[in-house]
């Protein structure tokens, strides 16, 4: 058939030639008469899933696509499918330019079989198709059935939208949103810090000078009743005890607002870490354990990563001390410190067996001031992720419940 006949017969059947010719977007006229027919014997043979059937073996399908006969197109088909003339898209879609091109439009004609076959006439799927030259476009295929009497199926008008640069557009502008959102939590976060800089240096300001005079009086109190009753020696430790929690929320206050550089010098890890570990304080129920292993020389701050160290064993120690919904009533209360040489890391990893994390607390922990103990202002492990990226490591955490926690602290073994 030649395409100068079927120009004449596309411009009768859609009774405005100009329209077709001449639009926008990618215009195929089909007929799909041959596949009516072969679904109608499939309906005398009781087949009921005619899509099902189609897709149930390969030479099935490709017969099925073989009978959709192309009768015309426009100019812009054969600009989108980046032929030169419409002999060359004829010639291409008969040897593999159709509906079996790619998984992508295979899947399209199923969709567009099973629509016809319920009796729709209009169906759209997207689908990644190829054009003359090889190169897969990505597109959004209409098709809408166009009656002509008793052969509903004769003439398929079918539009092609080549939506490659829609999508891309659509893939710039979520990459665009990402980094606003990114750059909002980060004006957030800059603007919280701002806060709890000002509020600890009015905190430091306001409270600390109490809490020495508290101190200071609470010592000569303690030196008038050192013969007096015991009631009153344990509510001046309970006094002693608070003044120092109060003075440590200050301190932590003030530690995570400060703007402090890193001064790294090098240190053998193993060594570092057991004098560090010498000198934690820890209730005689919980055991400490140690496996340092890394004997390796590292470049640290050694006093700042000191607290970040100090902050994730208390952290373990309020643990093995919960009585929330997850603790054990009987369970062995064991610290583990492990330290290891990896690739060009030291790994430090600080273990607790106590009741785990809870999975909705689990993504908060190292958020500034968030907490779910009853006195503090959670800015423990937030300092020790600070201190941590300070050196170019990264601090991670795995908990499950009645497992325990292991929080892992990797640094690098020299400066970046």
């Amino acid at each position: 058939m030649k395409p100068a006949k079927q120009d004449q017969c596309a411009g009768r059947d859609l009774g405005d030639r100009d329209l077709f010719e001449y639009a926008p977007v990618s215009m195929w006229l089909e007929d799909w008469s041959g596949v009516q027919a072969r679904i109608n014997q499939w309906h005398a043979e009781g087949i009921s899933d005619l899509a099902a059937h189609a897709a149930s073996a390969a030479e099935i399908l490709e017969d099925l696509i073989r009978m959709v006969k192309l009768v015309d197109v426009n100019a812009a088909a054969v600009e989108t499918y980046r032929l030169r003339s419409k002999e060359e898209v004829f010639a291409a879609y008969q040897a593999d330019m159709n509906y079996g091109a790619t998984a992508d439009m295979r899947a399209v004609f199923l969709q567009f079989l099973r629509a016809f076959a319920a009796g729709d006439t209009r169906a759209v799927a997207d689908a990644v198709d190829r054009a003359g030259d090889g190169v897969q476009i990505d597109v959004r295929v209409h098709a809408r059935l166009m009656p002509d009497g008793l052969d509903t199926w004769r003439r398929v008008l079918v539009l092609i939208e080549d939506i490659t640069d829609r999508k891309k557009s659509e893939l710039d502008l979520r990459e665009a949103n990402e980094r606003l959102r990114a750059a909002m939590e980060q004006l957030s976060a800059a603007e919280r810090f701002a806060t709890i800089g000002q509020v600890a240096a009015t905190v430091s300001h306001e409270i600390r000078n109490p809490l020495g005079a508290i101190s200071g009086s609470l010592a000569l109190v303690r030196q008038l009743t050192s013969n007096g009753d015991a009631r009153v020696g344990r509510a001046l430790d309970r006094i002693d005890r608070n003044v120092e929690r109060c003075g440590a929320v200050i301190s932590d206050l003030l530690e995570f607002s400060a703007k402090r550089d890193v001064r790294r010098k090098p240190v053998w890890i193993d060594a570092w870490l057991k004098e560090i570990l010498s000198h934690i304080r820890l209730p005689t129920e919980i055991v400490l354990e140690q496996e340092l292993h890394a004997n390796d020389e590292v470049a640290i701050d050694s006093d700042r990563l000191r607290q970040a160290i100090n902050n994730v064993v208390q952290n373990a120690v309020q643990a093995l001390s919960s009585s929330g919904p997850n603790s054990r009533r009987e369970y062995p209360k064991r610290i583990a410190v492990r330290a290891e040489s990896v690739d060009t890391h030291v790994r430090v990893s600080i273990s607790d067996t106590g009741p785990g994390i809870p999975s909705d607390v689990l993504p908060h922990i190292f958020e500034p001031l968030f907490t779910t103990k009853s006195f503090g202002v959670g800015l423990g492990l937030s300092i020790a992720r600070q201190i941590v990226e300070q050196h170019h490591g990264r601090i991670d955490v795995m908990t499950s419940a009645h497992n325990g926690t292991t929080v892992t602290l990797q640094i690098p073994h020299r400066q970046s």
